[in-house]
């Protein structure tokens, strides 16, 4: 077995848990008996995934280390509209880049705080404005548009959801992924959602969460 990097892992306890170079990962994600995980190499193109205070806010505030993540740690992100702000207009936001006539994968983990909901949502002509709503109490996608879409939710415990949504790109050039609340209702500067680890990866599927801290990281492939 080789694989030239790091990699997460769902382990026994149902924490995500990064290993090193040339480790097997046996992920209890969907098997409580465990199974290797063997994927594809892929890029996280966002290159601030667990930190949405370097992305462009409308309308928002964020406050780290609020709450725990689904890797177990102190370091997940609340973020809370302003107040007078409503949130039709609020949106952290990360602009990324994308070729023609390839899929892509934008995700994040959320959990509901005073909001239940979230749009995912590829905002321009490079996806068509592909977005996909959430409900993060029941888990479970009540709205998408655009297309070529397909999306989905997986449910990480605690009340963490991973919400996806897949989208081809139809032309070349930059596109704006946004994490959109979408209640409506006018801003209290403490109302608000939680937010871990978001990925935008070329593929049609989404596959192990990949951190990065200031540039895009990539996985290499098991073998």
């Amino acid at each position: 077995f080789t694989r030239a990097s790091n990699a997460t892992v769902v382990n026994k306890a149902g924490l995500i848990e990064t290993v090193g170079n040339d480790i097997p990962r046996i992920d209890f994600k969907d098997d409580t008996n465990g199974s290797l995980l063997l994927e594809p190499s892929r890029t996280n193109l966002v290159t601030y995934s667990n930190t949405p205070s370097q992305w462009v806010d409308n309308g928002v505030t964020h406050s780290a280390n609020a709450i725990i993540s689904p890797d177990g740690g102190l370091n997940a992100t609340k973020s809370v509209v302003n107040v007078g702000v409503t949130t039709a207009n609020t949106r952290p936001m990360a602009t990324v880049s994308a070729t023609t006539g390839l899929d892509y994968v934008f995700s994040v983990f959320a959990k509901a705080g005073e909001f239940e909901k979230i749009t995912l949502d590829f905002s321009n002509t490079v996806f068509d404005a592909a977005e996909a709503t959430y409900n993060l109490t029941t888990g479970t996608v009540i709205a998408f548009s655009g297309i070529n879409v397909n999306q989905g939710i997986e449910d990480y415990g605690n009340g963490w959801y991973r919400c996806y949504i897949v989208a081809t790109a139809i032309v070349t050039g930059t596109a704006a992924l946004i994490l959109r609340f979408d209640d409506n209702p006018t801003g209290t500067g403490v109302d608000g959602l939680y937010f871990y680890g978001a990925s935008f990866e070329e593929g049609s599927y989404p596959t192990s969460y990949i951190p990065t801290s200031g540039s895009a990281v990539t996985r290499v492939a098991d073998v």
